[in-house]
This record gives C-alpha cells, sequence and structure tokens, in this order.
C-alpha cells in the first residue's frame, strides 16, 4: 500500500505543485535578502554622510586623513582664522613635519565629545605614533558657517 502511495505521489501533478511552491517561496527569500542588504547599504550611506559634520566626525576625517598622510585633507577640517584660508595650507606643512617626524601615524581613537554649547565641543582622544610614542588630547571643535571645524590653535 504506502509502495503504491509513493508512486502516487511521485507522479501526480500535486508533486509539481509543491515544487513550484518551495520554489516561489526561496526566491521570495532572495529577494528580500537582497532589500534587506539594500536598505542597510543605504542606512549606512546615509549615516556616513552626516557623521562628518559632527564634531566627533570631523575630528575622525582628521585622524584618518592624517593617518593616510592626506595632510591637505587634514588641514581642511581646520577653522578658517580671520576669514583666511591660508592659515589652513601653512598648518598643513607643520603638521606633515612633526607627524613625519614621529613615523607617520599609527593608531587613534576617540575616546569621548561633548557638547558645550550650540557652537562648541570637546573630542578626547588617544594616539600613538609610528616610533611608539603615545599621547592624549582634549581636541577643541566649533561651529564655523554651518560645519564642524578643529581650532588649530587649542592644544
Amino acid at each position: 500500500m504506502q509502495l503504491i502511495f509513493a508512486y502516487f505521489v511521485s507522479k501526480s501533478y500535486s508533486y509539481d505543485y509543491f515544487g513550484y511552491f518551495c520554489n516561489m517561496f526561496n526566491n521570495k527569500k532572495k529577494v528580500m535578502k537582497k532589500l534587506v542588504v539594500l536598505t542597510m547599504a543605504a542606512a549606512m550611506f546615509m549615516l556616513a554622510g552626516c557623521s562628518k559634520n559632527t564634531p566627533k566626525g570631523v575630528v575622525n576625517t582628521y585622524y584618518s586623513e592624517m593617518q593616510k598622510k592626506n595632510y591637505d585633507k587634514s588641514a581642511e577640517c581646520f577653522m578658517k582664522i580671520d576669514g583666511e584660508t591660508q592659515s589652513a595650507k601653512a598648518f598643513a606643512g607643520k603638521l606633515k613635519e612633526s607627524v613625519e617626524e614621529s613615523e607617520g601615524l599609527k593608531s587613534y581613537e576617540i575616546l569621548s565629545d561633548s557638547i558645550c554649547n550650540d557652537t562648541l565641543a570637546f573630542v578626547r582622544t588617544k594616539y600613538v605614533f609610528g616610533n611608539g610614542e603615545e599621547g592624549e588630547s582634549n581636541v577643541e571643535v566649533v561651529l564655523q558657517d554651518g560645519e564642524w571645524k578643529i581650532n588649530p590653535m587649542s592644544k
């Protein structure tokens, strides 16, 4: 009896419908996975775009560009002094000298950030240079023309 039932099920159309249903379900799973991955990717891009315009984001950009030895980009994180942008280029040269003297920036970590008011924040960082020299810094970040910028005069 069981042999006849198994033969009937394997030859019947219901088996094809079952296979079609399973295949359809698997395709939906794949589509849902792709949709979830695309949604997460879009959210990451939106967050990455917004994060630079925060005190923590600017300091992170500053250190990561310095680590890549891209000193001009790193100096763009500095605020304008007396409305002049040439000060950023001057600081880029000084920055390059001091970092290269210490054999480059090996690693950095943002320890904390605190926003004091609408235009002033402090970001506490820890850094290690290539020659093993370590240090901590309390970076002053100022809101200037709607963007957070590092005050190069603070230390």
